[in-house]
């Protein structure tokens, strides 16, 4: 996942999707408690949501935990943004030290329209 200021957030939240089609990343501003809403900002950036960080490349691995990439994207990237799913409109944030792999695998089981057969 490639971050640099030109970047739209939505484009980021698409490639972790990809990745983890269960799980999804929300993006905060500076000091702000919920979440950039892609509905009322669809177009908004990641030098909109950072005062300064790193351009660089992070690499989605499985094995890595919530925590971890939340961590990396705010030491190195200066973006503060959590890992969860959404289920009907409400954003569930997932505070784990478990591998993405897993909690994509538990988040699928709790959407509604899901069918193990």
């Amino acid at each position: 996942m490639r971050i640099a200021n030109h970047r739209p957030l939505k484009e980021l939240k698409a490639e972790f999707r990809s990745e983890f089609p269960y799980l999804d990343i929300y993006f905060f501003k500076k000091g702000a408690s919920l979440p950039v809403s892609e509905l009322f900002e669809p177009e908004v950036k990641v030098g909109d949501v950072r005062d300064d960080g790193l351009t660089g490349e992070l690499r989605l691995n499985g094995n890595l935990s919530a925590t971890a990439i939340e961590q990396t994207m705010s030491d190195i990237f200066g973006l503060s943004m959590r890992i969860g799913y959404d289920k009907e409109f409400r954003h569930r944030f997932i505070p784990s030290n478990k591998p993405l792999n897993e909690l994509n695998y538990r988040s699928m089981h709790l959407m509604e329209e899901v069918v193990i057969v």
